[in-house]
Order: structure tokens, then sequence, then C-alpha cells
């Protein structure tokens, strides 16, 4: 049995779906699955109004036809498709609050290595999750906002990263590649043999010798 509790101030409206109705209408929840998680949004009175106007709409439909979904369904897609226009007209707006999580993003990966060295023994490979959680947002958020402002994927960006100090340290040091590996985050060299070459054409040890 599944179940979600509510604290009882709770004020709003929430609507829940099984996973029998979901894999049998798969192409209405596909754009919710797309969607993914992201961050609250701010909404105007008239939004709000929308909003529970829909939400109105599909209790009404249920209390009359508790096992008639069909309706309900087809509100739902509305409501999916207006959350989407709603979050992508935030991301539309040229906004400082978004541009500084670029500029944070950018700082907290530039300082990465150092930060871990400082912090802990063991140094882990850099994931999108990691930043996120250290700028208190979604994972998909941080993505969708790099995107908009750099053209570039937050993978991408880390990447690149990781990529170009493995370079440094191949270049300007007589390190051994399995110790660079180890200290770019990756448990095994033979996997970071392969990150490096298929991004940059070259295993690192082609990459020191040239």
């Amino acid at each position: 049995m599944n179940s979600w509790y509510i604290e009882r101030r709770f004020k709003g409206y929430y609507v829940q779906f099984s996973h029998k109705i979901i894999n049998e209408n798969k192409h209405i929840f596909k754009k919710l699955m797309d969607f993914g998680q992201h961050e609250p949004l701010f909404l105007s009175s008239q939004e709000e109004q929308e909003l529970e106007q829909i939400y109105k709409y599909m209790l009404r439909h249920h209390r009359e036809n508790p096992q008639g979904y069909d309706i309900i369904l087809s509100y739902a897609l509305v409501l999916f498709n207006f959350i989407e226009k709603l979050y992508l007209s935030v991301l539309n707006k040229s906004s400082p609050k978004l541009n500084s999580l670029v500029i944070t993003f950018q700082e907290l990966l530039n300082n990465y290595y150092p930060s871990q060295l400082s912090t802990q023994k063991f140094i882990e490979i850099p994931t999108v999750n990691y930043f996120s959680s250290q700028m208190d947002v979604s994972a998909n958020y941080l993505g969708d906002v790099l995107k908009k402002y750099t053209g570039q994927s937050a993978i991408d960006h880390i990447h690149q990263y990781i990529i170009k100090q493995a370079k440094v340290k191949l270049h300007k040091s007589s390190t051994p590649i399995k110790e660079i590996a180890w200290e770019l985050g990756f448990e095994y060299p033979n996997y970071f043999a392969r990150f490096f070459k298929n991004r940059t054409g070259l295993t690192p040890r082609q990459f020191r010798n040239q």
C-alpha cells in the first residue's frame, strides 16, 4: 500500500495518479516525466485562479464519477501544459537571479578539486547533483538555466572542466596517469582513459607524449 502524509496545515490542491493509470496513459504523462523536477513557481493572482479552476474541474468530475478518468486525464494534460508554459516563461525572462546561478555554478566548478582536497580524503567525480545541492536548487532547474544562458548542459560544463584539469596535470607534471585518474575522482584508471579519449581523440599517454 502506498501513502502520502500531508500536514494538517496544508492548504491548496494536489492530485495523485496510480502507476496503473500512468502506465495506461503514457501519452499524457510523458510530458510531465520529460519535464522532470523543477523549482517552485511564484504565480500571479490570475495564474493562481487559472490553476485553481483546473483543479476544481478535476475534483468535480472525480466526485461525480469516481471511476471515470477520461475527463480528469484531459484536464491533467491541460494542467501539465499550463505549468510548463509558466516555467518556460520564467526562464525566458532576463533575470539577474538566473545569471547569478550561472556565476555561482562556474565558481563552484572551478574550485571543485581544491575544495575536495581540503575537505575529504577521497576525491569523487563532480556531478550535477553535487552542484545543485550546493546551490539549493534542483538538478533539472540548474541544467535548464545553464542551457538557457550558456548554450551547454551542466554535464557538458563538468566534463570540459575535468578534461581541462587532466590536460594540465598531464602536461605540467610527471605524475603517473593512474594517480592523475585518482586525483580527478576516477576509481578505475581505464575508465579515465576511455573518458579522456572519447573527448579528445587521444589517450592520456598519447596526449602527454605529443
